[in-house]
């Protein structure tokens, strides 16, 4: 078995970015927000008022695709 000698790691030096935070660790695989019991129940919150929103519009597709896009003219009946 032939082993690759290990190459020397360039360390960089710290971001100061403004969002160097989230960067890393976004990099690391977690999340944008951190997982705290607020921001989940903020996450919760957002969720439902795109669910309520969304329900009347299905809805409304539902209806037009039974009711109005099936009988275009009333004559066709």
């Amino acid at each position: 078995m032939v082993q690759t000698p290990n190459k020397p790691a360039t360390k960089l030096p710290p971001s100061k970015h403004q969002f160097a935070e989230v960067i890393h660790r976004l990099e690391a695989g977690g999340a944008m927000i951190p997982d705290t019991p607020e921001n989940v129940m903020q996450i919760i919150a957002i969720w439902k008022a795109y669910a309520v929103p969304m329900d009347f519009y299905w809805r409304d597709l539902l209806y037009i695709a039974e009711r109005v896009f099936l009988h275009p003219l009333p004559f066709f009946k």
